[in-house]
């Protein structure tokens, strides 16, 4: 990604973050650097100033402010790296806005180098580090502070004297032009011209039993055999988990994402731009928007469960599944952006699943091929949206096909296990036949002390035994969604031989129910605004009632139409 071109001082075609203003000409006249409070993350107050020229139209136009931050101490950096960044809408030519992004307080994973296993460590505060503002991407990023960090306090040393120097100038046909020079691009540098006066820094701008969506309550009151339904998918079409209706517990039903409802009747549904458009847009409140009214259409399809979002970084250029990730190359920005998305789902008592866990970053051999990182390099980069997406609230991470380190990533405890540190309200699903045929014959045994929860998908493939789901001009059953390896009867057996034990079922069964009270559907009300389903809607993705259903809003295309907009940069 853009930490390595900036390691060995390269210059790609487009530098990270270019593109993201819309003015020719801002100024920066003030900054300053704010210690933690209660969020727990350091900020940077600013006032943005838009300046303009004749050639500029007077429409208000949105500015992307990104913050960089550099580390120095314990361990120095070549590279800057995303921290921080915020949408300012709405900039009107010659008028001040005042502005605070927080960014992320730097942090290190307690790794050596090298050390592939070392998931077990924890994480340590950068001492001393650079931050950089830029509004035309990293290439163009300049220093604000450096800032040191002793017995907690955070003191800042300005690299930049507003006082002394004047407004701090962003000039976008100058930084075109540098970028053409650094290409070989022979161009005349554009006239230096004089900067219009701004105001000050200080200008303004078994038998029913009610626990009231208590999970331990719950846990109690389940039995055994009701526990064990939770480990795989039970029906060969729809993507589903049986509830237990005298505990008021709800089936699970999932819907693929996740640009929108799949695997229901074309033209039923809106499409909405992939998840990398969302990314593009770097816009947290357009973010929980679309989330929201993707949700809408999950709940009318009857659907409680959205598989996305993705967030898997781009470190692959020919990955298959790129458009499906919504960070792109940093992983700052797909944290922040899949918190959006998180919540804004929840907000329609939707549940998420944030893919693909971990490591998955191309398509070609996916069931094969191994990623090889190191556990420090792992914690803060490709497992940081991860992290962001359980602490949003989502409801479970989905293990890929891929292997982490040589061993499948379902079977991952190093990786599986970190990741159930943060919080005890999700579970981990594998992808539709990622549990791999080494679970015949109590082998699933493995995958499940590893660390997965849950069993989606038998073998990839096409071939279901379920109901007989007739052929129809929508098409037959699809392929198969049951588990295999961890039904009931498996688990049960599993037991028995004492190669799980029930804590680890009850683990598992617990942070289902957290997810579930997290979306509020343990709630009789909420459970009440779901569509019910019918026998061909549990038994075929194609043709029951509610795949048939067009569930298309106006509001959901003018949600669409704006992403698709703002994506285009």
């Amino acid at each position: 990604g853009y930490r390595w071109y900036e390691a060995h001082n390269k210059r790609p075609i487009f530098c990270f973050g270019w593109g993201l203003s819309y003015a020719k000409y801002m100024q920066v006249p003030h900054a300053e650097f704010q210690a933690p409070v209660a969020s727990g993350r350091p900020s940077v107050k600013m006032q943005l100033w838009r300046d303009s020229d004749a050639e500029e139209t007077m429409i208000a136009v949105d500015q992307v402010v990104q913050l960089y931050v550099q580390h120095h101490k314990p361990h120095a950096r070549s590279f800057k790296e995303l921290a921080g960044f915020g949408k300012i809408e709405g900039l009107q030519q010659k008028k001040a806005i005042q502005a605070e992004i927080e960014l992320d307080a730097p942090m290190i994973w307690d790794s050596e180098p090298g050390d592939k296993t070392a998931y077990d460590k924890g994480w340590v505060p950068v001492t001393e580090f650079t931050v950089f503002i830029s509004l035309h991407g990293v290439e163009h990023a300049r220093p604000l502070f450096t800032v040191k960090v002793e017995d907690g306090e955070h003191k800042a040393l300005r690299e930049y004297d507003f006082d002394q120097d004047g407004p701090m100038k962003f000039d976008q046909e100058l930084a075109v032009w540098e970028r053409s020079q650094a290409r070989g691009i022979v161009s005349e540098k554009p006239v230096e011209r004089e900067w219009d006066s701004i105001p000050s820094a200080s200008s303004p701008a078994s038998e029913k039993i009610d626990c009231k969506q208590n999970v331990q309550c719950l846990l109690k009151a389940l039995t055994l055999d009701e526990k064990l339904q939770f480990f795989a998918g039970d029906l060969d079409a729809i993507d589903h988990v049986p509830g237990v209706d005298r505990l008021g517990i709800p089936e699970i039903n999932m819907g693929d994402g996740p640009n929108g409802v799949a695997n229901t009747i074309a033209g039923t549904a809106t499409s909405f731009p992939c998840n990398k458009a969302i990314g593009d847009t770097w816009d947290r409140n357009l973010t929980a928007r679309y989330a929201r009214a993707m949700a809408k259409e999950f709940k009318a399809k009857g659907k409680n469960m959205m598989l996305g979002p993705g967030v898997n970084l781009a470190r692959v250029p020919q990955c298959g599944r790129m458009d499906e990730y919504i960070p792109g190359d940093d992983p700052t920005l797909g944290a922040e952006l899949v918190k959006s998305f998180v919540k804004g789902a929840l907000d329609e008592n939707i549940m998420t699943n944030v893919k693909h866990f971990g490591n998955n970053e191309q398509e070609t051999n996916r069931n094969q091929w191994s990623a090889n990182p190191d556990a420090n390099v792992n914690m803060e980069y490709y497992m940081k949206p991860f992290r962001a997406g359980v602490e949003a609230g989502t409801a479970c991470l989905m293990c890929g096909y891929n292997r982490v380190n040589g061993v499948p990533a379902c079977k991952n405890e190093d990786i599986m296990q970190a990741a159930k540190r943060w919080g005890d309200n999700f579970w981990i699903v594998s992808d539709w036949g990622a549990i791999y045929p080494d679970a015949a014959n109590g082998g699933a045994a493995e995958y499940i002390n590893a660390g997965v929860d849950m069993e989606m998908g038998a073998h990839d493939d096409a071939q279901c035994t379920g109901p007989d789901v007739p052929a129809t001009e929508y098409g037959g059953a699809g392929y198969c969604n049951k588990g295999d390896y961890m039904l009931p009867d498996r688990m049960k057996a599993m037991l028995d031989s004492g190669k799980i034990t029930e804590a680890r079922v009850d683990e598992t069964v617990s942070r289902v129910l957290g997810a579930l009270k997290t979306a509020g559907l343990l709630n009789p009300k909420v459970q009440d605004d779901f569509p019910a389903y019918v026998y061909t809607d549990y038994h075929s993705k194609w043709y029951g009632p509610l795949a048939q259903k067009d569930v298309r809003t106006q509001h959901s295309r003018q949600v669409a139409h704006e992403v698709a907009t703002k994506a285009m940069v």
